[in-house]
């Protein structure tokens, strides 16, 4: 957990200011970040749970929307982890598996 933990930085490229955003503070276990087009809001998914039976991909996950201008989330789905698919051909997980902006 500690080798994975990161925290997201915001980038001013006129100014070059570094500022962490907040939603991050502390550190995060982000699996994915996407931004919105307007480029106010960042689709994030974070690690939750962990398991010694299925691989990092398996693993549960929080997707959130964070609202880089007031520093607020909402979150999007809570996927618990990944470990009751079958081993037939074509299987899939039961859960939701993308999540994107349009």
């Amino acid at each position: 957990k500690h080798y994975l933990t990161t925290e997201l930085l915001c980038i001013d490229m006129e100014s070059l200011d570094v500022t962490t955003v907040g939603q991050s503070g502390g550190g995060r276990l982000v699996r994915s970040i996407q931004c919105s087009p307007c480029s106010r809001f960042l689709l994030v998914a974070l690690t939750t749970t962990f398991s010694y039976s299925v691989p990092i991909s398996r693993f549960g996950r929080a997707v959130r929307v964070w609202d880089l201008d007031s520093d607020g989330d909402v979150e999007v789905a809570s996927v618990p982890v990944d470990d009751e698919i079958p081993l037939g051909y074509d299987a899939c997980s039961r859960h939701p598996r993308s999540f994107q902006f349009h």
